[in-house]
């Protein structure tokens, strides 16, 4: 899957700075790279550096600290990441990959800037409706993130962030079909 893959290639990089994007996701400015560069030197101890893809994340103000990357695109620090277990090896790996990552992250302290200046398009229209196997598999993804990184004592959470996702109305589940693409 993405994560077994994203692992292997953030391994054989050679250099501290590692892009890393969905496959429908693309850096969406000229300047994207040089923009990492000034935020690898005005926050040199970040582990992660995480782009925009979403008009309300382009809209706050400055790079902040945050405890979970956005999703589409980030950049890596690899000696960050090696001290992680890295991606799960998921085939389908909605909702987890980021999320993951970002807790692995910060539970070893590691720092991840969110620039909103950075951005990063997210090339695939989102479906009018989620498919019952993508719902099914953000599911299960949703389930095994609390069991892999809560704390057991955040485990009832994480059990009503599935309890949520399975009784919530079909209408609203269009949202999330714009931020997992189908």
């Amino acid at each position: 899957g993405p994560g077994g893959a994203r692992n292997r290639l953030i391994a054989a990089a050679k250099h501290e700075l590692v892009a890393n994007f969905d496959d429908d996701s693309f850096p969406e400015q000229p300047d994207y790279f040089a923009r990492v560069l000034r935020l690898f030197q005005e926050f040199p101890g970040a582990a992660m550096y995480s782009a925009a893809s979403q008009d309300f994340e382009k809209e706050m103000l400055g790079p902040h600290a945050i405890a979970v990357s956005s999703g589409c695109g980030c950049v890596f620090r690899k000696s960050w990441h090696a001290r992680t277990r890295g991606f799960v090896p998921l085939p389908i790996a909605y909702g987890m990959e980021e999320t993951d990552i970002s807790l692995q992250l910060h539970a070893l302290g590691g720092l991840i800037v969110h620039d909103p200046q950075l951005h990063v398009k997210h090339d695939k229209p989102p479906p009018l409706e989620v498919s019952a196997r993508t719902n099914a598999t953000v599911i299960a993804n949703m389930a095994l993130l609390p069991y892999l990184r809560y704390p057991v004592l955040l485990w009832p959470a994480g059990l009503w962030q599935v309890l949520r996702r399975v009784i919530l109305p079909s209408a609203l589940r269009r949202c999330d079909a714009a931020a997992i693409g189908d």
